[in-house]
């Protein structure tokens, strides 16, 4: 059982903001590969986006591992677009007025 103590304790720290940052920009970028061909490799990608600003907004991880799991199950629809983004993407950061 000790030996698994550090798995819990892992699992129980929920989702980081930085993992999440890492694990969304992929997947967004998975897809607009996948449906658009904009870049030739995810991290060609990557490197192509903006951070997000974040400083002083809430964060839910919950709603975050929701997020990136939505995203890497997304399909491309015709192929003439980019699929929306999932709902429960715009619940991952509250930031105030």
């Amino acid at each position: 059982m000790m030996r698994l103590a550090p798995f819990v304790l892992m699992l129980s720290c929920g989702y980081a903001p930085d993992d999440y940052q890492a694990d969304v920009a992929a997947a967004s970028c998975q897809l607009t590969i996948d449906c658009m061909g904009f870049w030739d490799t995810v991290d060609e990608c990557v490197a192509a986006q903006q951070v997000e600003d974040t400083r002083g907004c809430e964060y839910d991880a919950t709603a975050a591992k929701d997020c990136v799991e939505a995203l890497e199950s997304t399909r491309c629809g015709d192929g003439s677009d980019i699929p929306a983004e999932p709902v429960v993407c715009q619940s991952v950061w509250t930031c105030g007025d």
